[in-house]
């Protein structure tokens, strides 16, 4: 993206752009990544370890989460005659008279859930245990409806 010589490099990248860059090239950084697939890195070239940001296709990025299994568990308690969802790697129980509305309940609060978490990423990827539901999470949050939630649930 840059022609002059200070180009600023990463392992694996052609170059690390700043975010003025960024800003005054998003409609090429978008289309190659969307089209060419490329991933960009960007930094605020002004402050020196401020952190960086990698851009991505979702479509990749949703092939990359792929391995990432919820292995829900799905199963009828006699004793309350309710049909009880377990979601064991986020922490997520659902629970219904019938198996419709145990899955319905149990996707509407993974939902929930994924939303709380990415309001409070901050937080919770600081405390013990939470970092490691980013992807499982993330996952949830890139499904365009109701219907792909409950297929990457493994609900469905």
């Amino acid at each position: 993206m840059r022609n002059d010589s200070k180009k600023k490099t990463g392992f694996l990248y052609d170059e690390i752009i700043g975010f003025k860059e960024l800003r005054d090239n998003i409609s090429l950084v978008m289309e190659n990544v969307m089209g060419d697939y490329q991933v960009v890195l960007s930094e605020n070239a002004k402050k020196n370890r401020s952190g960086s940001v990698s851009i991505i296709s979702s479509e990749i990025l949703n092939y990359i989460l792929s391995v990432y299994k919820f292995e829900s568990l799905l199963s009828y308690d006699q004793k309350t005659g309710q049909y009880e969802v377990i979601i064991d790697k986020i922490g997520i129980y659902g629970s219904g008279a019938t198996k419709d509305e145990a899955i319905d309940n149990a996707a509407e609060m993974a939902l929930d859930i994924a939303d709380d978490y990415f309001r409070n990423s901050g937080l919770y990827v600081r405390l013990p245990g939470e970092r490691e539901k980013y992807p499982y999470f993330l996952r949830i949050k890139n499904c365009r409806d109701m219907e792909e939630v409950k297929k990457i649930l493994e609900l469905v």
